[in-house]
């Protein structure tokens, strides 16, 4: 996506990088990880630039980056850009590193059925008492994580092990609410898509 922002459009392409504070001459190109919707970019001073056109994620972050959350990476900036007629949303975010091997396959086999976080629960409650005591940290981690979305009438659909990254050694944070985000308390016109 940048590569054909800068390639095709020089102007935006200016424009893109004095947004997010980079030379548009000098800056390299260094995508980092990628998903369905979305692709990262490594940025100067441990940020990330995530480039997404799903609207639903960035809504959810634009909702974190108003009220911060140790469950949700660190946004410090997002913003909408029409390329081509599409909404194209770019957020800047803290760089995390990828989860530990343990955390990787607690998460995946978690979520392998489901990435339900209600449902993942539900099945940690039906699994031996060796193997909670085992994830102590990490179900702890997992309860939190549900218990603070669902306070604030969030659910969490779509998550397992490559929407989630880590801050410390067991400060896991999500960083992508997309498919993942349900909103059946709070009205979904509460994030405002015009604040773009």
């Amino acid at each position: 996506m940048l590569q054909q922002i800068k390639i095709k459009n020089k102007s935006l392409w200016v424009d893109l990088c004095e947004r997010i504070n980079v030379c548009p001459k000098t800056f390299a190109i260094q995508e980092i990880g990628n998903g369905y919707f979305a692709q990262a970019y490594a940025l100067p001073n441990n940020k990330v630039l995530k480039v997404t056109n799903d609207k639903t994620d960035a809504l959810g972050l634009r909702y974190f980056q108003k009220n911060p959350s140790e469950f949700i990476v660190k946004v410090h900036d997002i913003f909408k850009i029409e390329i081509e007629g599409a909404d194209v949303f770019f957020v800047v975010v803290d760089k995390l590193r990828p989860l530990t091997n343990v955390w990787y396959s607690f998460l995946d086999e978690l979520s392998l059925q489901s990435g339900n976080v209600s449902l993942m629960i539900a099945k940690l409650k039906n699994a031996s008492s060796a193997y909670n005591r085992k994830h102590k940290v990490k179900k702890k981690w997992l309860e939190d994580l549900h218990r603070y979305f669902s306070d604030r009438g969030f659910r969490i659909l779509d998550f397992h092990e490559g929407n989630a990254m880590r801050k410390g050694r067991h400060q896991v944070q999500v960083i992508d609410l997309g498919l993942s985000f349900g909103y059946p308390k709070i009205n979904i016109s509460r994030l405002n898509e015009n604040e773009f």
